[in-house]
């Protein structure tokens, strides 16, 4: 078996970087969570079986025609009612991140991560992009193990946003 080297010879791990996005049924494939969530529903990704997750960056983009407004969600009437909750699952030991805090408004975002910026492609419609860098904001990486869920609490409607995703970024390993 052949393994990777680097320029001195020594042996490189050959395990890769990974986008994974949440979702409704855990896969980590791409989806725009843009439903009437108003009855509690779990967006989110599970750690594949013999698979560590090192989690080093937690993105979330939103986008909608219309103006941005501090006060409101992407270009919607308002802020959001329940807004975005994280949470993380350790097999049955749930864990809320940023202590606990809701995302309910665009200024929100900013509050949270001096990473975040808004954008309006030239045209009507803006996007708004912040990313939570997990060693820089907090300290240190998230390292999740097979079966744990890194999970996104849906409680509001965002029908009438153009697009909104929310990603990870990590290193997915064999155990």
């Amino acid at each position: 078996m052949t393994r990777m080297r680097d320029s001195g010879g020594s042996p490189v791990s050959a395990d890769l970087p990974y986008v994974k996005w949440l979702n409704l049924n855990g896969t980590g494939a791409p989806a725009d969570l843009l439903g009437n969530y108003t009855s509690p529903t779990e967006a989110f990704y599970r750690i594949p079986d013999n698979q560590t997750f090192t989690i080093s960056t937690v993105i979330i983009q939103v986008s909608d025609v219309g103006i941005f407004e501090q006060d409101r969600y992407g270009a919607m009437a308002g802020a959001l009612t329940n807004g975005l909750r994280f949470f993380i699952d350790l097999g049955g030991f749930i864990v809320p991140l940023l202590g606990g805090a809701a995302i309910k408004t665009n200024n929100d975002f900013f509050a949270l991560t001096h990473h975040s910026r808004l954008t309006d492609f030239g045209g009507v419609a803006q996007t708004i992009v912040s990313e939570f860098m997990l060693a820089d904001d907090y300290g240190g990486y998230l390292q999740m193990t097979e079966g744990q869920r890194f999970i996104l609490l849906l409680q509001d409607n965002f029908t009438g946003l153009s697009g909104h995703k929310i990603e990870l970024r990590g290193v997915l390993a064999a155990e």
